[in-house]
């Protein structure tokens, strides 16, 4: 019977030698928590950097076509003039009289 309550006796001072070390661990601020707390601010700020990155992507897109339609209507517009031009020069041509015959 005593060495019954040698154990029980053993196995309550490790329970209060385990919660001394909890008290302790919540007083100096707890490691693992401390570095998942840190990780986890780690992540955002890189989450946060990965959405900067990726709305400065599409700007920089968004730019490149804009620049591109741009581009295209002023290629357009100078086709159509040209083509107007062309279309007014056959009719003063063909409105003119021959002055060679």
């Amino acid at each position: 019977m005593n060495v019954i309550g040698d154990i029980i006796q053993s196995q309550e001072s490790a329970g209060s030698l385990h919660s001394r070390r909890k008290r302790k661990r919540r007083r100096r601020g707890d490691p693992v928590a401390s570095y998942s707390a840190i990780s986890r601010c780690y992540l955002e700020i890189a989450i946060a950097k990965r959405c900067r990155l990726h709305k400065l992507i599409r700007q920089r897109f968004a730019l490149a076509i804009k620049n591109q339609q741009e581009d295209f209507a002023l290629l357009f517009q100078q086709t159509k003039l040209q083509c107007i031009q062309s279309q007014r020069k056959d009719i003063q041509s063909q409105d003119e009289p021959d002055a060679m015959f």
